[in-house]
């Protein structure tokens, strides 16, 4: 056993890096888009190139593969192909563009040919793709052997009499509602032109892919959600859509729920009634919140029992609220002093706001009180400058504000929330740059001598019973970072249990997704020489930059042209699923993170640990045997 338990050791030791040298090839995949948004006209350049225009540009596109060649950011160009090149015009202005891309000005106005009528609107059987009846061709081109089709969709594809070449999948970078993952497959609920919701199902293991359209749904709806009791939920004013069926409100809809629940307003005033859509006798939640532009709301047994209403000097931005999907290990963080400080895990939202006004006299000062070792959050001072963003973490159960922080001349781009971290980009126009905010909140801090049956006199004693109300508000910990390279949106990694230390994941603005591990972002980053205790818990000296590690980049060396991210877990907890989309289509990879403690890296030598066990098995039924004669020796002796 000491051989089998060295040789298992000695293959979970290897050191390995934080992505594998060959994963572009193994572990991830790209789903082309030929526009960034759905395809207007369709013109052959040549015989190797075509033209696509789109409401954000003109791109180029080789017909043998279907990749991008070119792309010009002109609004809704109009263009007429010469055997000179491609007169271009877009917003009052007339360009010159040779073949190979070069966009130059020009005075002469494009002739503009009207599409030749479409002989056929049925698409012909394609391969690895499942279409819906009425699915169309809205646009064709040809030339030569060569046909180039896009459908009412989102999809395009290429074909020759004799074979079928390529297709793109246009619905990820088009009005895409909700998207998805589980293992290898995506789900992508996306809008047509015309107002049509379809939902594609994208096999990433074999890249076959199936569209179904959803016509239940008659007209446009305010939220539509994948859901794990109805497939699909989706409302609008008046109606509700759950598993394929309608149902049609006599009030308002105000919100639904995960649960298959909907909240509207009822005739008394300071109530709502709540409707299951799938279980018609159920009461609903306990607990509703509902939030509008006005401010949130929280109901209790559908009587409001607190409220949050925006000043009139602030803007809604958006509401941000943490993913119920996600695992936590652990509602407390071990020290460097073995002391624990235990995580906020209230029901709180982030409310973005404008300011059109300094809200000084608004402001909420957190406890006074500190964990030990813990640099103190600066408090905010009035100062001339005004803010123009805020960010306020509010309890919709206890309806208390427990921590608000402003920004001046920041803009907000994207914000979540993981467990007791609240994570925010910002953009700078003094600096020109983008930062990374981070607030933490701890209830409080448990030190090493106060674990136990006694505690210490560091912790402080409860007088009564606690509540959500008598509770003070949590400590929170501020830090802002200051990021290398422009990003876009960020997410956080979704793990099968928590237990893998967390990473963000943020898409940049020249194209990727990159890595950050959270402990680069700790507010608790002391400002000098970290201590022992602080060594211990991996946490470095404060540095306001972010340091960009290429090693980190979950993309590897894909030029990619991705807005929007998510994560999902794998049977692996050292493994993450990652799914972006943009207007360079899909890309999808399993990212296998920095500590792969679950997984056997490649070279372990297989082989020597099965004749290992087989070595010990045959000892184990050698000795088994003889202590058994033994035995019988000597019982008759």
């Amino acid at each position: 056993m000491k051989f089998f338990a060295l040789t298992l050791l000695v293959g979970l030791a290897t050191p390995t890096s934080a992505i594998y040298a060959d994963q572009k090839n193994k572990y991830d995949s790209v789903y082309p888009s030929i526009s960034p948004s759905p395809p207007l006209t369709l013109d052959f350049l040549d015989k190797s190139t075509f033209l696509v225009t789109s409401a954000e540009g003109l791109t180029a596109v080789n017909i043998d593969t279907g990749a991008r060649l070119w792309s010009h950011p002109l609004p809704s160009p109009k263009i007429e192909v010469t055997p000179s090149g491609v007169k271009v015009s877009s917003d009052s202005s007339n360009y010159v563009l040779d073949k190979e891309g070069r966009l130059s000005p020009s005075t002469s106005k494009p002739k503009l040919s009207s599409s030749p009528p479409l002989a056929s609107t049925a698409p012909p059987p394609l391969p690895s793709v499942s279409l819906p009846p009425s699915a169309s061709i809205v646009l064709s081109a040809t030339s030569g052997s060569t046909t180039v089709e896009c459908l009412n969709v989102h999809l395009c594809y290429a074909f020759t009499p004799e074979s079928h070449l390529w297709t793109t999948y246009d619905f990820f970078s088009t009005e895409v509602e909700d998207i998805k993952v589980k293992d290898e497959k995506v789900k992508v609920i996306s809008k047509t032109k015309d107002g049509i919701y379809a939902e594609y199902t994208l096999d990433t293991s074999t890249q076959n892919v199936a569209i179904k359209t959803l016509d239940y749904i008659s007209a446009p709806v305010s939220k539509i959600r994948f859901n794990d009791r109805c497939e699909i939920l989706a409302h609008s004013k008046t109606t509700a859509y759950c598993s394929g069926q309608g149902t049609e409100f006599t009030q308002p809809i105000l919100s639904c729920y995960t649960s298959a629940v909907c909240v509207y307003e009822s005739d008394v005033e300071g109530r709502i009634e709540q409707i299951s859509l799938v279980t018609p006798n159920h009461s609903g939640e306990e607990i509703a919140h509902v939030m509008d532009d006005k401010g949130i709301r929280t109901y209790i047994n559908n009587t409001m029992s607190s409220s949050y209403t925006l000043s009139k000097s602030e803007e809604l931005i958006d509401y941000y609220q943490a993913n119920p999907d996600e695992k936590v290990s652990s509602k407390v963080h071990v020290t460097g002093e073995d002391g624990l400080l235990v995580k906020h895990s209230g029901n709180y939202v982030a409310i973005a706001t404008k300011i059109s006004e300094s809200l000084d006299a608004f402001s909420v000062t957190t406890s006074p009180k500190k964990p030990a070792g813990v640099e103190p959050t600066t408090t905010s001072q009035p100062t001339k400058s005004k803010p123009t963003l805020a960010i306020t973490l509010y309890d919709v159960t206890s309806g208390k504000v427990l921590h608000r922080q402003t920004h001046t001349s920041s803009k907000l781009i994207d914000l979540i929330i993981t467990d007791n971290w609240t994570i925010y980009l910002l953009y700078n126009p003094s600096t020109g740059r983008t930062e990374i905010s981070v607030i933490c909140l701890f209830s409080g801090l448990i030190p090493k001598d106060g674990i136990g049956i006694f505690h210490s006199s560091g912790v402080p004693k409860k007088s009564g019973p606690e509540t959500i109300w008598s509770r003070e508000n949590p400590i929170a910990l501020q830090r802002i970072y200051t990021l290398p390279k422009p990003c876009t949106s960020l997410t956080v990694g979704l793990s099968r249990f928590g237990i893998v230390p967390k990473s963000i994941f943020l898409t940049l603005q020249a194209g990727g997704i990159w890595s950050i591990d959270l402990r680069m972002l700790d507010p608790r980053r002391p400002s000098g020489d970290p201590n022992l205790g602080e060594k211990k818990e991996g946490l470095t000296k404060y540095d306001p930059i972010v340091p960009f590690v290429p090693t980190m980049v979950a993309s590897t060396d894909r030029p990619l042209d991705v807005t929007k991210i998510i994560t999902s877990p794998k049977e692996l907890e050292s493994t993450i699923v990652i799914f972006g989309t943009g207007g360079g289509g899909g890309y999808f990879v399993k990212y296998k993170g920095r500590q792969r403690f679950d997984e056997l890296p490649e070279e372990f030598n297989r082989m020597a640990l099965i004749g290992g066990v087989g070595v010990l098995f045959t000892i184990w039924m050698v000795g088994r045997g003889y202590a058994k004669k033994k035995a019988v020796n000597m019982a008759w002796a």
